[in-house]
């Protein structure tokens, strides 16, 4: 408003003519008509350049990005994992742990090594006893050596050769420790010996022989002598 008073007034004295006036006053006012005239544009300022700046930045991005909607990706879908099938459990049962009688307990194998020292002295005569180890082994080899066994073996063959290997009864074939018949010599001698021909008055054959009809016989082959 002043400055628009201002110009007016200069304009008054620049062309009024009977206003005596220099050269230089009317160049001092026409300097102040233009100043005027700049005052009244006005100067842009760094914001408000900025802002548009950004505001046409941004209304030129809004126009060249549309909005992405969330229909436009579908949905990622997981797959179920597949169900895992467990093997069932087995239980294993251990079968109980049994006690042995004493009765069997008795009965169980003695150690070879030793055995004959355990026969109460006196049981036999001397000359039957020094066959006790020959007795052991081969009531061990058919697994029926006890302690009872062989003091058994041991009476059978003092009753019936006195510990003789070469004794001989004179009414039958019966010889040797054991008093073998020759009756059942071929098939027992191939059974316990694996051959045909024995020899009764050895030992070795008569006492193998002989302990293996008493494992796997008992002493009913020896009616008179097997008896307790």
């Amino acid at each position: 408003m002043i400055i628009h008073g201002m110009r007016v007034t200069v304009l008054w004295f620049m062309f009024v003519p009977n206003l005596p006036m220099t050269a230089l006053t009317r160049l001092t006012l026409a300097l102040l008509l233009i100043l005027g005239a700049c005052a009244d544009e006005p100067i842009p300022t760094t914001s408000s350049s900025t802002s548009t700046t950004s505001t046409s930045t941004s209304s030129t991005t809004t126009t060249l990005l549309p909005a992405i909607s969330s229909t436009t990706r579908p949905a990622r879908i997981t797959p179920p994992l597949p169900a895992i099938v467990l093997p069932p459990t087995t239980t294993t049962t251990l079968p109980a742990t049994t006690t042995m009688p004493d009765s069997q307990k008795q009965s169980e194998p003695i150690v070879l090594e030793g055995i004959c020292a355990e026969v109460p002295d006196g049981w036999v005569p001397e000359s039957t006893m020094r066959w006790c180890r020959l007795i052991a082994e081969g009531l061990d080899r058919w697994s029926g050596l006890t302690l009872d066994s062989l003091m058994h073996n041991l009476t059978i063959v003092e009753c019936e050769s006195h510990g003789r290997p070469d004794a001989k009864n004179p009414i039958s074939s019966a010889r040797g420790l054991y008093q073998h018949i020759d009756t059942f010599r071929d098939n027992r001698a191939q059974k316990w010996l694996g051959r045909g021909v024995p020899d009764w008055n050895d030992p070795g054959d008569s006492i193998l022989v002989g302990t293996a009809l008493y494992v796997y016989g008992g002493a009913s082959h020896w009616p008179n002598c097997g008896r307790r």
